[in-house]
């Protein structure tokens, strides 16, 4: 299906370079998808359209529903399958006070049979401040362990290492995709300039390297 201008631009999504621009689908799947992100993309998508909640307005119903149809796909998500999040207002459990709380894919799992379950749920403001001791690119691994001192709900899956690629970037809803096309140019020979001569500039590009802070 395809991805509208409109969705990057928005202030509210996120894409990451991994999204195809246009992925061939059957027409079944292509119809559903394009109705559910117009509605996503609108602020009129509910709840009560999908079999993951009952409440209008449930931020996280909804990312586990669109990373079900997402997942659906593996010229999408090929094999690892990415990882998705939003962040949305939480009652803080020790305080009573709302605070900022991003949901993010927990590491390993599959985002076509993902369930709430599947998630782990960190306090923005936390993630965001461990740059203060973030000590180069080395350190990578205790970084990842340090998420754990961020953890909202306690049931949380372990978080994936791509966690502060969610939380620093601006939008509140992203999703990360390993698509076989993007995945084609990516590992070309000449990927940096294809992507140049195909996007004209709309698409950056990012050269490997390791998943985590410095990235």
């Amino acid at each position: 299906f395809r991805y509208r201008e409109e969705l990057h631009q928005s202030t509210d999504f996120g894409t990451v370079v991994e999204h195809g621009h246009d992925v061939a689908g059957d027409e079944e799947r292509t119809a559903v998808s394009l109705i559910d992100w117009r509605q996503v993309e609108e602020g009129v998508i509910h709840t009560r359209d999908c079999p993951f909640g009952e409440e209008a307005g449930d931020e996280v119903a909804l990312l586990v529903y669109r990373s079900n149809l997402l997942g659906a796909d593996l010229r999408l998500t090929n094999y690892g399958g990415g990882n998705t999040s939003c962040k949305a207002p939480a009652k803080d459990p020790l305080t009573g006070d709302t605070v900022e709380v991003m949901w993010v894919k927990g590491s390993g799992g599959d985002l076509g049979s993902m369930q709430r379950s599947g998630l782990a749920a960190l306090y923005v403001e936390r993630l965001r401040s461990l740059k203060k001791v973030y000590r180069g690119l080395e350190f990578e691994d205790e970084m990842v362990e340090l998420f754990n001192h961020c953890i909202y709900d306690l049931a949380s899956k372990a978080p994936s290492i791509d966690t502060p690629l969610h939380v620093f970037l601006p939008f509140k809803h992203i999703d990360h995709l390993h698509p076989d096309a993007a995945i084609a140019i990516a590992a070309a020979k000449d990927g940096k300039r294809i992507t140049e001569e195909l996007f004209g500039g709309t698409v950056g590009w990012v050269g490997w390297q390791r998943p985590g802070f410095d990235l």
